[in-house]
């Protein structure tokens, strides 16, 4: 009854061998009993008990293996330095007009075309990049100023101590 209230939740047991062992009986005391979501479930499971001789009941182990990623997506982002408006400016004379000739006096299809147009000419001129490691890394509520700040002080007690 026990096994199966669990396995109904999606609990499996790992461990199910005797933790206390005496010289007349062995016995399972502790229970290992893991929920794992459905997209780990293909991960190396190891669960068992340590030998020691300190005394009767062994210690024991459950080791998930799983490879951990630190690095968090970097989102995309449009650059808009000189040298991509440089580009823009020398060249949207020769693109086509954003709305070329109305073939329709629906507004929806105005807009779903007009918006068509322009993010062809944005992905064309500023398209959409990855940021840097380093831009994604900054808190965007330390200001220029307080960077300098931060320098200066830095500064400061690295010649204190030099």
């Amino acid at each position: 009854m026990y096994l199966e209230t669990l396995m109904e939740h999606n609990i499996l047991p790992y461990l199910c061998i005797p933790t206390r062992i005496t010289e007349n009986s062995a016995t399972i005391i502790d229970h290992i009993n893991v929920r794992i979501p459905v997209n780990q479930i293909h991960n190396k499971i190891s669960s068992g008990n340590l030998i020691n001789d300190i005394s009767d009941h062994l210690p024991n182990y459950f080791i998930i293996d799983s490879d951990i990623s630190k690095s968090k997506d970097r989102p995309l982002i449009r650059l808009y330095n000189k040298k991509n408006i440089k580009i823009y400016n020398q060249n949207i004379s020769e693109e086509p007009p954003l709305i070329p000739h109305p073939r329709s006096n629906d507004t929806n299809i105005l807009l779903a075309e007009f918006t068509y147009n322009l993010n062809k000419i944005l992905n064309k001129f500023f398209p959409l990049i990855q940021i840097s490691r380093k831009k994604f890394k900054e808190k965007n509520y330390i200001t220029n100023e307080i960077k300098t700040m931060i320098n200066k002080k830095k500064q400061a007690i690295y010649n204190l101590y030099k």
